[in-house]
């Protein structure tokens, strides 16, 4: 299968956001989402559709095929990941959400799964001293 580009991730994305929240994906939804014209959207959801992440018919719902669904929630948990990693270093929520949005499409596979376990070796550890150390450090 091949790969999606960092913003047919994007596309992935709110299609996905947008099948949560509203039980549907349309075309003229996605085009608001992003603020781009809805023939744009659609060009680019045949490119994600001939990839076999998605289901797209002209005049009528998008919605994800399994590989489109792993796909997402893969995206949503190194979003959701990439988030925590910063707050947990001291970084605003905010700032942490808007950076972690801009990575999370081009960090390596294997970066992300060592930053999650490191997630959750904090999680579970006794101890922290060296987090506390190093936010008073940065200040």
């Amino acid at each position: 299968m091949e790969d999606l580009t960092p913003r047919e991730e994007i596309y992935l994305q709110k299609i996905d956001k947008l099948i949560v929240e509203n039980g549907f994906a349309k075309v003229n939804n996605i085009a608001k989402e992003l603020d781009i014209s809805p023939p744009s959207v659609s060009e680019m959801l045949q490119k994600i559709s001939d990839k076999g992440y998605i289901i797209y018919k002209k005049h009528y719902p998008v919605t994800l095929t399994k590989l489109g669904e792993k796909k997402a929630s893969e995206l949503s948990s190194s979003l959701t990941n990439l988030t925590k990693f910063f707050v947990l270093l001291g970084i605003n929520e905010e700032i942490a959400s808007i950076d972690a949005c801009n990575i999370e499409h081009i960090i390596n596979e294997e970066t992300i799964e060592t930053l999650t376990k490191f997630l959750e070796f904090m999680e579970h550890s006794e101890s922290a001293k060296w987090l506390e150390n190093f936010h008073k450090f940065r200040k």
